[in-house]
């Protein structure tokens, strides 16, 4: 038969004691699993923003490597009035160009061209891909949109524009009459250059963008050789 001694069990304060260590230990835990979870969390945004960001590029990419130095009827003025191949920095977009490449699922069915007439346009959160589905087309005629990136503060382009080189250039400093020059300009065509040739294109084309929390992500792009 056990004696009281041997029936000793814990004190009151043994075992305040120890839910005190097993609720700090519980709070410790939640707190590391809400953490990790917050980052992964974190991480899947910050991994499907960069797949979006890459997709955008993807596509712009895609668009500058099937350019086009197709004019387009201006939906606005005279039948026999066309804008340029190319607008960069214009009174409606930042981008505006045409575009090969268009591949028709159904040419049996539908008849189009196999080129397109493409925007980009910053609406100050987002920038947006817009196409038409005909080159030549009226003022009626709706575009059809799609956001391409967004969580943007500002979106800014400039085009890489060719220079001839003067024959006085090229006597001052023995080039050759075949090189070139070149410099980054704002706007394509340029306002205070008449442009005969409204299919030339620049050389290359650089986008500036600007996240919330990225920061700045530049890409620059080579375009097509008018020659």
């Amino acid at each position: 038969m056990l004696t009281k001694k041997n029936q000793a069990g814990f004190t009151l304060i043994e075992v305040l004691l120890a839910m005190a260590i097993m609720a700090v230990v519980s709070i410790m835990a939640f707190v590391s699993m809400d953490a990790a979870s917050r980052i992964a969390v974190a991480i899947q945004q910050d991994m499907e923003k960069t797949q979006r960001l890459n997709q955008g590029f993807i596509l712009l990419a895609n668009d500058l490597q099937q350019i086009m130095p197709r004019t387009v009827r201006d939906p606005n003025g005279e039948p026999n009035e066309f804008l340029e191949a190319f607008i960069a920095n214009g009174d409606d977009a930042l981008l505006t160009l045409t575009r090969g490449g268009w591949v028709n699922p159904l040419p049996e069915v539908f008849q189009r061209s196999d080129m397109q007439r493409v925007s980009y346009v910053f609406d100050g959160e987002s920038l947006i891909r817009s196409y038409w589905p005909t080159l030549d087309r009226y003022s009626y005629t709706e575009p059809r949109s799609m956001v391409l990136i967004d969580g943007l503060q500002d979106v800014s382009v400039r085009v890489l524009k060719r220079k001839s080189i003067t024959a006085a250039n090229v006597r001052n400093n023995g080039l050759s009459t075949s090189r070139y020059d070149t410099e980054w300009v704002d706007e394509w065509p340029e306002l205070s250059i008449a442009v005969i040739d409204k299919r030339l294109l620049p050389e290359a084309l650089e986008i500036r963008l600007t996240f919330e929390d990225l920061g700045e992500v530049v890409r620059r792009f080579e375009l097509v050789d008018n020659e």
